[in-house]
């Protein structure tokens, strides 16, 4: 569910904003090969609220195109995959992590020399916090698994 707003200034000039609010719904660890009880395990509803704001331009006759966006994300009970080695045996399974903040801005640029040839410039910085997934009984062993979401520069 969300709202986006777009509004044209001027010919070929405009603005938007974005706001969302998505999940992914939760459910049970069954599949694969279950060994143990404690494999067959719940995992709850990931959550998601997005902000965005942003330009788009057309330029030079429409033959150069310029885009701005800066974002914000942030994830509640994010799920994440955890693996465990109980009893000489692999388990893997999902879990929620207690979330995620993700930020940044991306910038791109469209230039058309003619019908046939055209160059494209995109730079994009995000950022991702670090977040601590805390994990109840997996097999019957209490893990913890500290994440670092990826930081990507361009």
């Amino acid at each position: 569910m969300g709202h986006r707003r777009e509004l044209e200034l001027e010919q070929g000039h405009a603005t938007f904003t974005n706001i969302a609010h998505g999940f992914k719904s939760g459910g049970w660890n069954t599949g694969g090969f279950v060994v143990i009880p404690e494999q067959i395990s719940p995992f709850e509803n990931e959550t998601i609220d997005t902000f965005e704001i942003g330009i788009k331009t057309m330029l030079l006759q429409n033959r150069m195109r310029f885009d701005a966006t800066a974002f914000y994300y942030d994830y509640q009970d994010l799920q994440a995959f955890t693996q465990a080695n109980v009893d000489g045996l692999p388990l893997s399974g999902l879990t929620n992590a207690w979330g995620a903040d993700i930020y940044g801005w991306e910038a791109e640029q469209e230039i058309r020399k003619d019908m046939h040839s055209q160059k494209t410039i995109l730079l994009m910085r995000d950022h991702a916090n670090h977040i601590a997934v805390d994990f109840t009984q997996l097999g019957g062993y209490v893990i913890r698994l500290e994440l670092a979401l990826k930081i990507s520069k361009f």
